[in-house]
């Protein structure tokens, strides 16, 4: 007998230790809603299906380790069901996996860490959740089960050898049929997943964030984003480290592919040879029926001086991607330029209050904190739809992000300066009212569009003509007289 519970729940239920109501399963036949709640290590928590280190598989358990040499209960830090774990030694993590009979459907997973600094989670043998970082942490992923058994195994991550389980959930999400279009995101640490990656208030200044792990929150849910991005992961990296044949045997034809190197690359390669690393990511992509989207990388807060004077870096091998892009045919957004606009627009101390601020309270002018990223996964999103990415379109103000649209305006004379200095273009009203003896007597309605500004090429103040000189721009002038009003219509 299984029984539902949501997302939310489950997280409560983990950090509590309960699972009231949820009851060691019978069989490992599962319907939609439902989940199933594993509990590693020696102590069993009440409502969840205990498995310690000798917990074979058996087909008519349905559930286990393929082997149980190589494993071993350990205590953790964590309470309730993450007071404990199984921890697999690293040196033979390659023979053990824990398997679990389920019908073909679509499911979310959420694996529950143990005593780790990082560990890569594989599933179906390939690896899914990249870099699962410290104790204790939660990695949520939705797969495709096509062959009636989950199987999960554990490698590496980018730095630590412990490879320790703690908990594990699995929840039928729908049927094999019902799969969503994915949105792989193949990048570095400026587009990976950070830790905690579920939190009440996912945009705290505290936390670092990357791009490809806010982007979800801006692209419609018909499409999935599977973050395959990693600390210090260059073109040649994620082809080497499998991450590529992942991304391969988890797509289907029309999933995009997102792939954003360039930083780590400059630092380890030549151009020569990130130009024909990332040919060959593009070239498997295509053959694969995946859709690349080459995208630069996310502009530095130290691109800028304490004056807001903007001077570009080149050393992300930008022109080598925008070859590649036309030599291959396929998208590219300039996600650096667009970025820089958009710090440019809200001023340099706005603009660092988006970067993370490190455990001895520096701020890192390279990596965004959660806010940052979220500004920088909402920015990615507008250029694809720019660039007729058109499945993109959707939820862009998620998580209550906003643009902080600023129009300065000023007279001279009969004439008024318009400049928008938000990324994005703006269309206004511009009202002039007359007034005599208090009452207003007659409006005129002026539509007027302002340019996006560009720290890249600056576009000029928009010139409008007005009737006479006035002394204010936003309020009414309550004697006789003229008096203009500024009115937002399209609320980007």
């Amino acid at each position: 007998m299984k029984y539902f519970i949501t997302a939310a729940a489950l997280t409560a239920a983990v950090l509590s230790g309960t699972a009231a109501g949820a009851a060691v399963p019978e069989t490992m036949d599962i319907n939609d809603g439902e989940t199933l709640l594993f509990d590693f290590g020696a102590v069993p928590e009440y409502g969840w299906t205990p498995v310690d280190a000798k917990t074979k598989y058996d087909p008519g358990r349905g559930y286990g380790f393929s082997m149980i040499s190589f494993s071993e209960n350990e205590s953790c830090s964590g309470s309730g069901v993450l007071s404990d774990a199984v921890n697999i030694d690293s040196l033979y993590c390659d023979r053990v996996s824990f398997d679990v009979d389920l019908p073909p459907g679509i499911y979310e997973l959420s694996v529950y860490s143990g005593n780790i600094q990082y560990m890569t989670v594989c599933l179906e043998g390939q690896p899914a959740i990249i870099d699962l970082e410290f104790s204790s942490t939660e990695g949520r992923i939705e797969i495709p089960v096509t062959d009636g058994q989950l199987n999960m195994s554990f490698m590496r991550g980018s730095s630590g050898t412990e490879l320790s389980v703690s908990a594990l959930s699995i929840t039928r999400k729908s049927g094999p049929d019902e799969r969503r279009k994915r949105v792989f995101v193949c990048g570095d640490s400026l587009a990976a997943t950070f830790y905690p990656q579920f939190v009440s208030q996912p945009l705290e200044t505290g936390y670092r964030g990357g791009w490809g792990q806010m982007l979800g929150a801006f692209l419609p849910e018909d499409l999935y984003v599977h973050n395959m991005s990693s600390v210090g992961q260059t073109a040649k990296g994620f082809i080497e480290s499998g991450q590529l044949e992942s991304l391969l045997y988890f797509a289907e034809p029309g999933d995009y592919a997102v792939i954003s190197f360039g930083y780590n690359d400059y630092l380890s390669c030549t151009a020569e040879e990130y130009t024909e690393n990332l040919t060959a990511i593009v070239s498997a992509l295509k053959s694969a029926g995946c859709v690349p989207i080459i995208s630069s990388e996310l502009c530095e807060a130290d691109e800028f001086d304490k004056n807001g004077a903007y001077t570009k870096k080149d050393d992300r091998y930008e022109a080598e991607a925008i070859a590649v892009a036309d030599g291959s045919g396929v998208q590219y957004i300039d996600l650096h330029a667009a970025h820089a606009r958009y710090l440019s627009s809200i001023g340099y101390d706005s603009a660092m209050t988006l970067f993370w601020q490190q455990w001895d309270s520096s701020i890192d002018t390279l990596h965004p904190n959660r806010n940052g990223a979220g500004q920088a996964a909402r920015i990615f999103t507008e250029e694809c739809i720019k660039n007729g990415i058109d499945e993109f379109s959707g939820i862009l103000t998620g998580y209550g992000i906003s643009e902080d649209i600023r129009i300065k305006c000023r007279l001279d004379g009969n004439t008024m300066y318009l400049e928008n200095t938000a990324p994005n273009e703006i269309t206004l009203q511009l009202i002039t009212n007359k007034y005599r003896s208090k009452t207003l007597s007659d409006s005129i309605i002026t539509s007027i569009t302002l340019p996006a500004y560009d720290v890249i090429g600056p576009q000029p103040e928009t010139e409008v003509y007005v009737p006479m000189y006035v002394r204010t721009n936003r309020s009414f002038l309550m004697g006789s007289g003229i008096a203009i009003e500024l009115k937002q219509t399209i609320n980007l």
